[in-house]
């Protein structure tokens, strides 16, 4: 942490590596950040909470269970927007400060994602984010809030509605114990 009025900076902990994503709560009172579960770097990435002062502070998302790639604060300092995969998407969630999380409701639509998620907050808790659906490509997205209707803002890609595109399926099998799961997306016209 870097103090502006003297230029002294010290670590926010003892952590060399595998942190990243600070993010100061709105209030100042807090720090979150991401850092790899049980300190392995090929590992997903959790959501930490620490204090502004510095500290380890504590994971909050393991209840979640996803590798996250959006942790936005919300407005009233006590819980952010998260995203991350969750199983053949990717979906928003709200998250308290506890890791408490619920679904925000977004139908067949796919927040876009690349190596973090394209969502931004505002003051008042409204959210845009970009976002595509199996047979439709990105868009511009807006929710007032976490619990309100998803509102599609763009259509720049309407004439796509108009083609013939191949049909996309989901498959899912388990190797060493784990679920996995991938998308084939068949050629138009495809004949077995």
């Amino acid at each position: 942490m870097l103090n502006v009025t003297d230029t002294t900076y010290k670590p926010l902990n003892a952590r060399t590596k595998i942190e990243s994503y600070p993010n100061f709560s709105p209030d100042g009172s807090k720090i979150s950040y991401w850092y790899k579960k049980d300190s392995a770097i090929s590992s997903i990435n959790e959501l930490w909470l620490t204090n502004s002062t510095g500290g380890e502070g504590k994971p909050i998302s393991q209840q979640l269970n996803r590798d996250l790639y959006l942790a936005a604060w919300m407005p009233d300092n006590k819980s952010f927007l998260v995203g991350g995969h969750n199983d053949n998407k990717t979906s928003l969630w709200s998250m308290s400060i506890d890791g408490k999380t619920t679904p925000i409701q977004l139908g067949n639509v796919c927040p876009s994602w690349g190596f973090w998620m394209d969502a931004t907050v505002s003051k008042t808790g409204a959210i845009a984010f970009t976002g595509s659906e199996p047979d439709k490509p990105v868009e511009l997205y807006f929710m007032a809030s976490t619990t309100s209707k998803l509102v599609q803002l763009t259509d720049y890609n309407s004439e796509i509605g108009k083609m013939t595109l191949g049909k996309t399926e989901t498959i899912r099998w388990e190797k060493d114990g784990f679920k996995h799961c991938g998308i084939i997306t068949y050629p138009v016209n495809y004949e077995r």
